[in-house]
């Protein structure tokens, strides 16, 4: 079976989470609402206890360094990192929650705010029409080394658009990486077992945004 290379080109699932209890927005773009303690784990057998958090423009993790600059690590030497119960392995350059596990693989969720939302307004007779540049929204596109000042993150935090947020999912199995859709997946298979795949889904009631049914998938991939 081919592997997916386009993963990232996968259709968004919306995912209908409140904005009452963390107010996600334009000023402070970050899934938890401060930084928490957590580990990163590295190549090589290296781990740094730190305060971390991700960052919801492209789904990057971010660590404060000296409780006062936020940076973002070089995704490369990274293995995983873990802050409380949760678990989180990087893709690409993209961290992602771990959502499910079995021994052949896991179900993976990239964490995203829904800005290009806010970039899309009303032009003449109802065309749409960018307002502003995405970069208007937020200075804290970091690149490897760059830094932003964390105090001020917070003295600002109050003053940009509440933004949505969006989660996509995937199956993944050593370097295999499979988004969580149906017609992606059907269309990898060989022909012959593309009738089992549509059985398998009925059977198992396979729903794509529940990552305890998804996971099952792993059992029919791996499969002779």
């Amino acid at each position: 079976m081919g592997k997916l290379h386009a993963f990232l080109t996968a259709a968004l699932l919306i995912a209908p989470l409140s904005l009452d209890a963390q107010p996600y927005s334009t000023s402070w773009p970050y899934l938890y609402s401060d930084f928490k303690e957590g580990t990163i784990y590295m190549q090589g057998g290296q781990k740094m206890e730190c305060r971390l958090n991700i960052h919801l423009l492209e789904g990057r993790l971010h660590y404060l360094d000296k409780d006062s600059v936020v940076r973002e690590p070089m995704p490369d030497v990274i293995l995983y990192f873990e802050t409380g119960d949760e678990k989180f392995t990087t893709i690409g350059k993209e961290a992602m929650r771990v959502e499910a596990e079995c021994p052949d693989g896991y179900v993976a969720c990239l964490i995203t705010g829904d800005f290009d939302a806010l970039m899309v307004g009303t032009g003449a007779y109802g065309s749409p029409a960018h307002t502003m540049s995405i970069r208007q929204y937020t200075s804290i596109d970091l690149k490897p080394g760059a830094n932003t000042s964390y105090t001020q993150l917070i003295k600002d935090r109050h003053n940009g658009k509440e933004v949505n947020l969006l989660k996509e999912y995937y199956i993944v199995m050593g370097d295999q990486v499979y988004p969580a859709l149906r017609g992606d997946i059907e269309r990898d298979l060989p022909k012959e077992r593309r009738k089992e795949f549509r059985n398998f889904i009925k059977e198992h009631k396979i729903k794509w945004n529940d990552p305890q049914k998804l996971i099952l998938l792993v059992e029919f991939l791996t499969a002779e």
